[in-house]
């Protein structure tokens, strides 16, 4: 597989955060970390010239979870994986028939810090991202988003004397390239399909 650079980018971030001291020469507290949870956002979807993806509201269920490593008892890094379900609320016949209703998978490097019930993770320069379109064009291909650059901020509070956390969010996903029917089309600047959502979270961290 030829990673590009981003990604490139991305896995020597994973990288260069095991091979430090802390990863080098493990403490007492270092440990295994893992968390899995559900989401619910709000947000929006548009592009920049508000012609290629005219702008409209969505909803957006996820599963969500990351698998890492606690360096010591404050910071946390890894990889975070997201699959989400962004849910059209705009009418299409109100944008000319136009619906991108689909999912989205990422797996994206992850950095977070802990101090006592509270936790605020990163996720940023996805590994691998793909939103799929639920339906097809009007000329009947599918299509599909790639290419992403997504920044995910989280803040999560542990309930006490519990594994369980709930907290808040904000995304924003920015794909540089379409697929129609597996042919790659690179996206001008302003014709980039972006998402961008605010939300609440709630799962288990181990």
């Amino acid at each position: 597989m030829i990673f590009n650079r981003k990604k490139i980018l991305g896995l020597s971030l994973i990288l260069a955060m095991f091979s430090s001291p802390a990863f080098a020469e493990p403490s007492a507290g270092t440990t295994i970390y893992a968390s899995a949870g559900i989401k619910g956002d709000y947000g929006s979807a548009y592009s920049k010239d508000k012609v290629a993806v005219v702008s409209r509201t969505l909803y957006v269920p996820a599963l969500d979870g990351v698998l890492g490593l606690r360096l010591s008892k404050y910071f946390i890094v890894g990889a975070g994986l997201e699959y989400a379900f962004w849910r059209q609320q705009t009418d299409p016949d109100s944008i000319k028939g136009s619906n991108i209703q689909g999912t989205m998978l990422n797996v994206t490097p992850t950095v977070g810090v802990q101090y006592g019930g509270f936790r605020f993770l990163v996720r940023y320069l996805p590994l691998v991202a793909k939103y799929n379109l639920d339906k097809p064009n009007a000329a009947g291909q599918n299509e599909a988003y790639k290419d992403a650059n997504i920044l995910n901020l989280q803040m999560q509070f542990q309930m006490a004397g519990s594994s369980s956390y709930f907290g808040f969010e904000f995304s924003k996903d920015e794909f540089k390239k379409i697929s129609i029917n597996g042919t790659d089309t690179t996206l001008s600047d302003s014709s980039r399909a972006e998402f961008q959502s605010f939300g609440v979270t709630y799962g288990f961290a181990y």
